[in-house]
């Protein structure tokens, strides 16, 4: 599989993140730059909308991460649990499980993991 095609159920959770399919597309499609012009995934952008989307994902990849480098040292979640939950969410992403199925899986665990918050 490509790094611009998607499984369906990996689009279907990248729409409850804070990436867009746009964003994540830039960041893992090979991008060819020609004078003003990017040509990523077959179409050609400017290269000032590239740059934007690039910085617009970045900077929310670095939220994310802060968010979570935040509940950590506060411990309202584990430093272990987050490298779990992202183990959990890769492998049922990989299994194809439904987006659905994968947002219950995962509330249920970060819900488990908030009640047992001293």
């Amino acid at each position: 599989m490509s790094p611009c095609n998607f499984k369906r159920s990996f689009k279907k959770i990248l729409n409850i993140s804070f990436l867009t399919e746009t964003q994540i597309k830039t960041l893992i499609c090979d991008a060819e730059i020609k004078g003003k012009k990017v040509i990523i995934d077959k179409k050609v952008i400017s290269k000032g909308s590239y740059y934007r989307t690039r910085n617009q994902a970045i900077q929310n990849i670095v939220r994310s991460i802060m968010t979570l480098a935040v509940i950590s040292y506060h411990d309202i979640i584990n430093p272990n649990d987050v490298a779990n939950l992202i183990i959990m969410i890769s492998s049922l992403i990989e299994e194809d499980i439904d987006t659905q199925d994968i947002g219950l899986t995962i509330t249920r665990f970060i819900k488990t993991k908030l009640r047992e918050i001293k």
